[in-house]
């Protein structure tokens, strides 16, 4: 019964909104990475704006402020 409680409990932190989640502007996340993609995008891509704004089932965006530090941390950039 613990075990499920404790998996229910998990489960809950990962769909709800973070405290910290809100929508960014591009001179505060002027390079925004997908936690769950590992892609970056920068302005003018096709995604950008939507990736700036809050995603209610959770926040999985991770701000840079430069491509290069995206790209040491893993990410790439987005095709489109």
């Amino acid at each position: 019964m613990k075990k499920q409680i404790l998996l229910i409990a998990g489960l809950l932190l990962l769909i709800a909104p973070t405290a910290e989640a809100k929508d960014y502007t591009p001179k505060e996340c002027p390079v925004v990475g997908n936690l769950n993609s590992r892609i970056y995008h920068v302005p003018g891509g096709n995604s950008y704006a939507k990736m700036l704004r809050q995603n209610k089932s959770g926040d999985n965006r991770k701000c840079f402020q430069t491509e290069s530090q995206a790209q040491k941390a893993g990410y790439r950039q987005a095709k489109r």
